[in-house]
């Protein structure tokens, strides 16, 4: 935890997201409506504007069909030509949908007194159908007579002035709306200005708060420098701990991989040898041995145990090893001896980035050959992996398109480590490793406590696992439900403490004569007895055979723990 004496109480402020938020709404609430304002007044303008020139081109088009028409009638009558009729039938449904179109486009108010135009077009249109019946009796005397008298003149006459009137009404309309717009937009920029000055003196408010807020940050940066130290050793400690119960996790699921789904594949493959042969069985068997050795391979992976016989020189000899037997990978070793200052975590995310460089140049840098060097200089330990091969680009990599390699990078920065990398396309790759060895590296490097579990019942064991997995200085090496799987285990582990279940089941050896046969192969190991329930003869019976403490099932894992602590200390004292 922080500790907060290292920080003075500076002076308040107003919250900064407060002000900027009001700030921006105000400004954005503004925006949106001179926005909308202006957009609704354009498009209106715009709209009006369309109607006026619609309705001019429509009186061209009315008085150009008008004269059309009369011409038409008249050449008929001149000429007795009937063509000039149908010249006529063929433009009069023309001007017909003009004079509708230019009505639709009016105002309502603007169709009074229209009643007269009608009567006047209606009689023009009488007038010219008599003319044209009259052509065709061959009495063209007649028609010159109709279409030149004075009544056809009159109702000429009445009709263009009606025409006349409702176009000087649309240039009344135009004058009037243009003059509404004049007054929206002279509106319009009276309330620009006074939001522009309400803005200013915001922003001057603002202003005056981040000059507070300058010094406030300024006051409390050296606090926070303060705190910067205790911040990353406690992350490092952290990232220790979170890379300890990783590696427990993948121990244990390489132990579910070997205990469980390694067996059902031999079995599987055991029981497929009794079908019948043929293709499909053969295949078949294939497909079984590939998953036998994928999983054996995903083992190994996961968990390699060379890392905790031979330390990290030995596991890197190792990987060497795997790394050319599995991918024809050559990698050439130089090594100082390492062990003595770095602690068994550090070891561990040092082995998986190495590990994950070289896959890399496997799949990507395209040679077979890569050198990994290591050396200590000035208390820091450095380890370089290079390859001549192909390279990548490293901006691309490091925006986050290679999550591999990232994660590895953030891993080593999260344990205190440093990483450069060297690359370039066609340059080949030079990663570089350095962690500081310091003291508090060396003193804690202990292993933490191997522990083995002994319970016929999966379900207790797994339990038991878990919590104890979780204690920073505590491990299950091993888990056993009979005699047999106890000797192996404690033979391959030598675990310090055995948590003995002391009722093994039906018609098996309790925990006792597990114990005594324990004795009898010459382990010294440290036996916790471990029941449902606890009786006088089985406190003799501990005694006899050495058991260093008895539990409950139902103890509190923190009287386990003590348990386990005491056994040990117990067992270094002897």
């Amino acid at each position: 935890m922080l500790n907060t004496q290292l920080f003075t109480q500076p002076k308040k402020y107003l919250s900064p997201i407060l002000i900027l938020s009001s700030a921006l709404f105000i400004q954005l609430i503004f925006i949106v409506i001179m926005v909308f304002t202006v957009d609704h007044s354009e498009e209106k303008v715009r709209l009006n504007l369309q109607r006026q020139v619609r309705l001019e081109r429509l009186q061209g088009d009315i008085l150009h069909l008008d004269e059309v028409l009369t011409m038409s009638a008249r050449m008929a009558a001149a000429s007795g030509d009937l063509q000039w009729e149908e010249r006529y039938r063929k433009y009069e449904p023309k001007l017909e949908k003009a004079i509708v179109e230019a009505l639709d486009l009016l105002p309502s108010h603007s169709l009074e007194g229209m009643e007269e135009t009608n009567i006047a077009n209606a009689k023009l249109v009488e007038m010219e159908l008599a003319a044209f019946e009259a052509v065709r009796n061959g009495d063209q005397q007649t028609a010159k007579r109709l279409l030149f008298s004075p009544v056809y003149e009159e109702a000429k006459t009445n009709y263009a002035m009606g025409l006349r009137q409702r176009l000087q009404l649309l240039d009344q309309l135009i004058a009037d709306i243009t003059y509404t717009q004049q007054r929206q937009v002279e509106r319009l920029k009276v309330v620009a200005l006074s939001g522009v000055g309400c803005l200013i003196l915001l922003w001057l408010v603002i202003i005056k708060h981040i000059n507070g807020w300058e010094k406030t940050l300024k006051h409390t940066q050296s606090d926070l420098q303060k705190s910067k130290n205790l911040l990353k050793n406690k992350v490092r400690e952290m990232a220790q701990d979170l890379t300890r119960v990783e590696y427990r996790e993948r121990e244990r699921i390489a132990k579910l991989l070997h205990d469980e789904l390694q067996q059902i594949l031999v079995a599987a493959r055991l029981h497929i040898q009794l079908l019948p042969e043929s293709s499909s069985r053969h295949r078949t068997q294939e497909l079984l041995d590939e998953a036998l050795q994928s999983s054996r391979t995903l083992t190994l992976t996961l968990n390699p145990p060379i890392i905790f016989e031979k330390g990290l020189s030995g596991s890197l000899e190792w990987l060497s090893k795997w790394m050319f037997n599995n991918y024809n990978l050559t990698v050439n070793l130089s090594l100082d001896t390492i062990e003595y200052s770095i602690n068994r975590e550090v070891q561990l995310v040092i082995f998986d980035s190495i590990r994950e460089f070289l896959f890399n140049v496997v799949k990507h840098a395209g040679v077979t050959v890569a050198h990994v060097q290591s050396c200590v200089k000035n208390q820091r330990l450095i380890l370089t992996v290079e390859d001549n091969g192909s390279g990548f680009d490293l901006e691309r990599t490091l925006s986050g398109q290679q999550f591999g390699l990232l994660y590895t990078i953030q891993r080593i920065k999260l344990i205190g480590g440093e990483i450069s990398i060297e690359t370039a396309i066609e340059s080949g790759t030079k990663i570089t490793l350095t962690f500081p060895l310091q003291e508090e590296q060396r003193i804690r490097s202990t292993d933490p406590i191997r522990i083995a579990l002994v319970d016929d019942h999966a379900i207790v064991r797994q339990g038991i696992r878990l919590f104890l997995n979780n204690q920073d200085d505590m491990v299950v090496v091993g888990e056993a439900s009979n005699v047999s799987e106890t000797i192996d285990i404690i033979a391959q582990y030598d675990p310090e403490v055995i948590i003995m279940d002391i009722s093994l089941g039906k018609d098996a050896p309790n925990g006792f004569e597990v114990t005594k046969r324990i004795r009898q192969e010459g382990f010294a190991n440290a036996v916790i007895g471990l029941s449902s329930y606890e009786t006088p003869r089985h406190k003799e019976q501990m005694e006899h055979l050495g058991i260093v403490e008895f539990l409950i099932k139902g103890d509190d894992t923190d009287k386990i723990v003590d348990s386990i602590r005491r056994s040990v200390k117990r067992n270094i004292s002897a």
